[in-house]
């Protein structure tokens, strides 16, 4: 093995100085294509800033003879396999940490990854994994408002995406509580207008309520609303159509 390695390696560097000779002399295709023999070499080495510098090198050559065909290949070559090589750096790293806000921007990154390779199995598995540590960090008191809120609706969008309607419903619930409890933290705080702030968050969650069709707890949000700011306009929102459920598809 250690023979073929060298043999291998020697081969590498021959077809390196092949290549700077050909670019030197002019002669600009076989050089792109010493250059496209190195970058797949690099690519099964994983050695992969080394595979975007000789995929770089190519297309370079390429341009010298305006061959846009082949620099057009070379290029959409290069950024799939750097998306799928970013999805492998983003999953090795993933078991290396243990801190959550770590492990959803690696999560985030390869769930995009995998959505532009056109991988919706692995991709949906991410997206579980995911949703269920946003969904954690959204019931931590530690972060404010606003924090809490991003991470629910980043769930909802993603689980309405894939079409995940038990999480969509879980997640909306779970949003709707969190505005009535913050209406509530409202009404026990001391500023400005808090009643009608108080007001506007309960019908926040209310509409969330209506939205996953709960019209118990719609109904008694508007009625605390009502009761807060009696001049309150209240339109009822039409219901969303949820690509989430699959029987309105």
């Amino acid at each position: 093995m250690n023979n073929i390695k060298s043999e291998d390696d020697e081969r590498i560097n021959t077809v390196i100085e092949e290549a700077e000779v050909n670019y030197r002399t002019g002669r600009f295709e076989n050089s792109a294509t010493n250059f496209e023999y190195l970058t797949q070499k690099m690519l099964e080495k994983s050695l992969y800033e080394d595979m975007i510098y000789f995929a770089y090198r190519s297309i370079i050559a390429r341009k010298q003879i305006n061959d846009i065909n082949s620099t057009v290949k070379i290029m959409q070559k290069l950024g799939i396999n750097i998306l799928k090589i970013s999805t492998l750096i983003a999953m090795d790293q993933l078991n290396n940490t243990l801190v959550y806000e770590e492990k959803t921007e690696l999560l985030w990154v390869a769930q995009k990854n995998l959505k532009l390779l056109g991988d919706p199995g692995k991709r949906e598995k991410l997206i579980k994994i995911l949703t269920d540590i946003y969904f954690n960090l959204s019931k931590d008191i530690e972060f404010n408002y606003e924090e809490r809120k991003s991470y629910l609706d980043r769930n909802i969008n993603l689980l309405q995406e894939i079409k995940d309607f038990d999480g969509y419903r879980r997640n909306k619930k779970e949003l709707a509580h969190l505005m009535e409890e913050k209406a509530i933290t409202t009404l026990n705080s001391q500023g400005f207008d808090i009643e009608l702030v108080a007001a506007r968050f309960f019908v926040q969650a209310a509409n969330e309520y209506h939205d996953i069709s709960d019209s118990n707890k719609y109904d008694e949000l508007i009625s605390n609303a009502k009761e807060l700011d009696p001049k309150l306009k209240i339109i009822t929102p039409k219901k969303k159509k949820n690509k989430a459920v699959p029987m309105i598809n």
